[in-house]
């Protein structure tokens, strides 16, 4: 089987420089080579280093990321690579994080066109969160523990397809759109993802107070829900035949009971 080329796509905004470098850091240190794509969306940082592809989109596009995600996968490909990661500026990978999932990819004959992995949590200031990740498949996957490949690859114009309104949970809808799809889909229970927690709901968990700028994904669910059932039943098929389903159900199961 011949050697898969494999891209990782960061987008970046306003995180500091010393994130961006600890990201960087973590691909440049990859046991399996890959090509890392840094996309700045709008505040560009001189960054240098043998091998990095930087492009600046010139403006902030406002949408978590989710354009500059979509121009970097369709670069990717355009220039021939096989399988792509994502890693969000803030986070990191251990060093063998691609390799195992190429090693998992070669293993199956390249048949299984998703495989995703598990995540470690650590504090905004470094320090290991001692708490057990619950997220994963088949639920939801975080988009920095995706590896595509094959037919894969074809859904990540979505990042940028989907309705403006659904960019807050992005993530969510591209995995939805991943699970849904039939392809075939296997998940690593080894973390090898350095997930920088800033959601309110792991303080709580933790018994901790959370910070004044922890967020919470429950007020960005409902705002998608309201928008989306206030849609006509035309536009509601446009999206869907767009997006490859209906997030109405798992959206409408958002909102309060009345």
């Amino acid at each position: 089987m011949p050697a898969l080329r494999v891209a990782v796509i960061t987008p970046y905004h306003r995180e500091s420089p010393a994130q961006l470098q600890r990201c960087m850091a973590s691909v440049a240190a990859q046991h399996y080579p890959c090509t890392h794509f840094l996309i700045s969306d709008g505040y560009p940082q001189a960054l240098d280093q043998p091998g990095l592809r930087h492009v600046q989109l010139g403006l902030a596009h406002g949408d978590y990321g989710d354009t500059p995600r979509a121009l970097g996968s369709l670069l990717a490909r355009s220039e021939g690579f096989d399988a792509l990661c994502y890693l969000d500026a803030d986070n990191a990978y251990w060093p063998e994080h691609v390799a195992s999932l190429v090693q998992a990819w070669q293993a199956d004959g390249g048949r299984t066109a998703v495989f995703s992995c598990a995540r470690q949590l650590y504090y905004p200031d470094g320090r290991l969160m001692p708490l057990r990740d619950t997220v994963g498949a088949p639920d939801f996957v975080d988009t920095n523990c995706l590896f595509l490949s094959g037919a894969a690859l074809d859904l990540t114009a979505l990042w940028t397809l989907m309705p403006a309104p659904l960019h807050i949970i992005g993530d969510r809808i591209f995995w939805q759109a991943l699970r849904l799809s039939g392809l075939p889909m296997r998940h690593l229970a080894q973390a090898s993802v350095a997930y920088t927690s800033h959601w309110r709901a792991h303080y709580l968990a933790l018994g901790e107070t959370p910070p004044p700028d922890a967020r919470s994904i429950e007020a960005g669910l409902q705002a998608a829900a309201r928008w989306w059932l206030a849609l006509p039943a035309s536009l509601q098929a446009r999206y869907i035949a767009i997006m490859g389903f209906d997030p109405g159900p798992s959206l409408r199961s958002q909102l309060p009971a009345a």
